[in-house]
Formats: structure tokens, C-alpha cells, sequence
């Protein structure tokens, strides 16, 4: 290379960078232009102004609207909110007790009463801790008819624990009082169904013509009621279903037609005792002092047929005088030896129940189930006694 084409070729090189400066200068000087600008504009400008012109980022959200992209929600603070809204918003449980119409206290192989006041109504029946066991003689007789609908003569412990609402153990529980079923009444089916749920399994039935009844919830008790509050439920409690059930043996008795006036009958020791009949022996009313089975607390009953006498006693050993919360009474069946010499004076002078060299034992520490009350029969367990003509009360006498 010449040194004419070096020298031109170092002209040419000195001539871009001098481009180059210039370029750079003028951009500078450019920028600090636009920089005092906007401080000016800045300056002339109030908070709002500068939100609206100048932010660029807001710009571009409020395009991305327009796009139709939205901006998310921010999440409620839920801690802040006041869901009671005052005294307005009621607990649901506490709404459910205040719906209740009737309340009914739980005793085994003892049905409600007539429901038909209560059809689509709530009702309570309140069962304490000594009937939530395997050992209940209604659970262990399965007395449950349907199946998430029931029969109102279902019991109610057997219903507990077919729902799953309450699992029912082989000793009552110890850490509670009891427990309160709620259930809503409706008319009878024509066929409740059976089924195996929790455990149990329900039972069949046909052409019912009491209740159905639904459970809705429950409730755990750790205060089962005052006594005055369980004597009002449990007077409401009749001592035998209006709606029976086929049994050898029928029991019938009609509301409000109670007899007042008895007959009277010799009996095998030739003095007077009561004649026998359904409407002078069985349960009457609604004041459980007058039924049988709390007379025999401290008198002992006698019956006769045309050859026979009998006894039944109560057995007195741990026996509780609140009749409310006995598990279960226990009962003796005996029957007399020689009752024609067993007159009124004999009973004043001897104890009462008589001692074992006057009687023959029959059957020992028997429920009340177990005697069911015929026209003019008895049947104990698996042993009937026909003819029944008469029969008496006589009290209890340790002396």
C-alpha cells in the first residue's frame, strides 16, 4: 500500500469517529433536555394530573381493560366480616330446639302416645345414659320397624344406633347424662321395609295404623332436666301401645273408658276379693302411681283361678325409689300352697311377701314384659294361666 492510500484511509477512519462524537453529544444533550422537561412539567403538575399523564404502567393496565382482560378481585377478608350479623342469625341446633312441640322421656317397651296433634311437628324424646346399652332388653329384642323412616312405636335407642347418630356400646357411657333425639312425625305407610344398618337390622311391618316418625338430629346431655320438668314428660308416657302388634295374647284399652265401679268375686279362702277384668288390673291414665306395676313398690298382687292362687312381688334389694331412673324392676312369681287356708288374718299375722315354706316358686327375677295381661287369662314367659277370676292387693309386711 502507497502511503497516499494510508494516509486517506486514516482520514476516512478519524472522520467516523468524529460522526460518532457528534452523534453521542447531540443525544446527550437531548436527554438533559427532556429531563428538564419533564421536572418542569412535573412541577406545573398536582398528584392526580401526574397519575393520569404520566404513569405509564396505569396506561397500560387501563389498555389491557380494554382488551378485555380483567383485573383479579382482592380476597375478603374474612376475618373482619360479621357473619352473625347482630342477634338476627340463630344457630341452626338452637332453631331446631325452639321448633320442638312435644317432649317425651325414653322407657324400654314403652311406646309414645297418640301423635296425631304433632303430624309434620318436631318432637324430643330424652333418653338417659343407664338405657344407652347392648344390655336394654328393647335393643336386644330389636323393637325397630322401617328403615330412615320408622314406626312410631320404634325404640327409640334401637333407632340411635341404626341412623349411626349414636353407637350404642355394651355398658352405658360413663362421660354424659344422655341424649336427646329429634324426630319429625308423619303419617303411616303402608309398608315400612327392613334393613341392616350400623350393626342392626330392622324389622318388617305391614298395614301399620300408628305414626311414622323420621329422625333429624340428636343431641349429647350432659344436664338431663329437672324433676319436675322429667315428671311432666313422663306423664305423658302411656303403659302400652294403642297400635299392638300380633301377640298370643291381646291387650286392648280405649281411651277415657275406665271403669269406676268393680264387682266382687269369693275367692278360694271364701272372702271377698275384686273381680278380675282388663279394665279393674291394667294401667289407667296418665298418673303412673296408679299404674300396676308401682303399686307392687309397696303392696304384693295376688290372683286366682278356680283351683290357684299366685303372687307377684317385686323384689326389694338396691330398689330405687325414683321410678324415672330404675333400669329395670325385677319381678318373682310364686304360687301359693294351700290357698284356701290363706284368708285376711293369715295375711296380717305372716309377712308379706309370703316366706318360701307358703309358696312355690314358678319364676324369679322376671321383667314386667314378661306377664301380659288377656280377657281372662295371664301369660308369664311361656306359661299360660286360664280361668282368672279374681285377685287383690295386700301390702308389704317384713314382719
Amino acid at each position: 500500500m502507497s502511503n497516499s492510500e494510508i494516509n486517506h484511509s486514516i482520514e476516512l477512519e478519524e472522520e467516523k469517529n468524529n460522526i460518532h462524537t457528534n452523534k453521542e453529544n447531540d443525544y446527550n444533550s437531548e436527554t438533559e433536555n427532556d429531563k428538564s422537561s419533564i421536572h418542569q412539567s412535573i412541577n406545573s403538575l398536582d398528584d392526580s394530573n401526574l397519575i393520569i399523564n404520566t404513569s405509564t404502567k396505569i396506561q397500560h393496565k387501563s389498555n389491557l381493560k380494554k382488551l378485555g382482560k380483567r383485573k383479579k378481585k382482592p380476597l375478603r377478608n374474612t376475618k373482619n366480616l360479621n357473619l352473625n350479623n347482630g342477634s338476627n342469625v340463630q344457630n341452626p341446633n338452637q332453631q331446631i330446639l325452639k321448633n320442638i312441640k312435644a317432649h317425651f322421656i325414653y322407657l324400654p317397651f314403652t311406646p309414645l302416645p297418640d301423635l296425631s296433634p304433632y303430624l309434620g311437628e318436631l318432637i324430643e324424646i330424652r333418653i338417659a345414659t343407664e338405657f344407652l346399652s347392648q344390655l336394654n332388653k328393647a335393643f336386644i329384642d330389636r323393637r325397630i320397624w322401617g328403615s330412615d323412616i320408622y314406626t312410631s312405636d320404634s325404640d327409640a335407642v334401637c333407632i340411635l344406633q341404626h341412623t349411626g347418630f349414636f353407637r350404642i356400646k355394651d355398658l352405658p357411657p360413663s362421660d354424659i347424662k344422655g341424649v336427646s333425639l329429634i324426630l319429625r312425625v308423619s303419617k303411616n305407610r303402608c309398608t315400612y321395609n327392613s334393613s341392616l344398618k350400623n350393626g342392626i337390622k330392622s324389622k318388617k311391618l305391614n298395614n301399620y295404623y300408628g305414626h311414622s316418625i323420621k329422625p333429624e338430629n340428636y343431641k349429647i346431655l350432659n344436664n338431663f332436666g329437672d324433676t319436675n320438668e322429667l315428671l311432666e314428660m313422663a306423664s305423658q308416657m302411656p303403659i302400652s301401645s294403642e297400635y299392638e302388634k300380633k301377640k298370643p295374647i291381646s291387650i286392648k284399652l280405649l281411651d277415657n273408658n275406665y271403669y269406676t265401679e268393680f264387682n266382687m268375686i269369693f275367692n278360694l279362702s271364701y272372702e271377698m276379693w275384686l273381680a278380675y277384668s282388663l279394665p279393674a288390673i291394667c294401667d289407667k291414665g296418665y298418673d303412673c302411681k296408679e299404674y300396676t306395676s308401682y303399686k307392687l313398690k309397696d303392696k304384693v298382687l295376688y290372683f286366682e283361678n278356680k283351683e290357684k292362687r299366685f303372687e307377684i312381688s317385686l323384689i326389694l334389694e338396691n330398689n330405687n325409689d325414683d321410678f324415672l331412673f330404675e333400669p329395670y324392676e325385677k319381678f318373682n312369681f310364686n304360687e301359693v300352697l294351700s290357698p284356701e287356708e290363706k284368708d285376711n288374718d293369715f295375711m296380717l299375722d305372716n309377712k308379706v311377701p309370703l316366706e318360701n315354706k307358703y309358696v312355690k316358686e314358678i319364676f324369679k327375677r322376671l321383667d314386667w314384659q314378661d306377664f301380659i295381661w288377656g280377657e281372662n287369662c295371664i301369660k308369664v314367659k311361656d306359661m299360660i294361666i286360664e280361668g282368672i277370676k279374681c285377685f287383690n292387693y295386700y301390702n308389704i309386711k317384713n314382719k
